[in-house]
């Protein structure tokens, strides 16, 4: 890997520029100038800007090698503190960020390591949807191949004081009450949440006791409800704040909360 030099001390006089390069050559560092060539073409033995380079990991012994041969005065070297050190030359292998100043590598770093520690906290504190799907929902409307739903009025044993006159209700434990489209009362059926996020909603299996004509006997049988023929399906489910909506091939029911 290439070394990355910085700038070490401008001088104004080139020759006082060449002696400090020699002091650092019989120490083994090695070193640069910028501008020197511009200066030799202009037969110039003094500029504005001439950059003494050295590479970046001998940026410190360069100094005090200066410092010793009276070229830097000690005010100028600095030392940072050992963590700091080990965090500068830590950050230096990032290549994105390698070329900038340590405090905004430190920044940078700092703001990234926060992100990931914290979001996933976040989201593992919100709810998930089956959390936000059980709840009481007020119904606005239920369409049937797209027309609209006349829904009889419900019994006083089947209101809600927050919602008017219908309302679907998730529960936790899986089953679901929604409107009766036949008559005022409620239709209790099971839901359960695919791994692609739609709703299969079906009727609650019941046993129940058949006269077979050909035994003479009763027979036990499993039937779901006929009322619940009616939402058995699959559903997409919409849930955007406190609206939901889950559209079937055959229906849609919208609601609020």
């Amino acid at each position: 890997m290439r070394e990355n030099f910085v700038l070490l001390k401008t001088f104004t006089n080139l020759t006082e520029a060449y002696e400090a390069q020699v002091v650092l050559e019989s120490a083994g560092i090695m070193s640069g100038l910028e501008n020197e060539l511009s200066v030799q073409v202009l037969h110039a033995s003094n500029a504005t800007a001439v950059k003494l380079l050295v590479p970046e990991s001998q940026l410190l012994l360069a100094k005090k090698v200066l410092q010793q041969a009276k070229f830097i005065g000690p005010q100028t070297v600095r030392e940072l503190p050992l963590i700091l050190r080990k965090l500068d030359n830590f950050t230096k292998r990032i290549p994105l960020i390698r070329k900038w100043q340590l405090l905004p590598r430190l920044f940078t770093l700092t703001a990234l390591l926060l992100t990931l520690i914290i979001t996933p906290i976040v989201i593992s504190g919100m709810p998930d949807l089956r959390e936000r799907l059980v709840h009481a929902w007020c119904v606005d409307r239920v369409l049937y191949r797209g027309k609209v739903v006349s829904l009889p009025l419900p019994s006083v044993y089947f209101t809600r004081n927050d919602c008017s006159p219908w309302y679907i209700h998730f529960e936790q434990n899986g089953s679901v009450s929604l409107p009766c489209v036949e008559k005022g009362s409620i239709v209790s059926m099971e839901w359960s949440k695919s791994k692609n996020g739609e709703i299969f909603l079906r009727g609650i299996p019941k046993e129940v006791l058949n006269y077979d004509h050909k035994s003479g006997e009763l027979v036990q049988v499993i039937e779901s409800d006929s009322s619940s023929a009616f939402y058995t399906g699959t559903y997409e489910l919409s849930l955007t704040g406190n609206y939901l909506e889950l559209k079937s091939d055959r229906i849609r029911i919208q609601a609020h909360r």
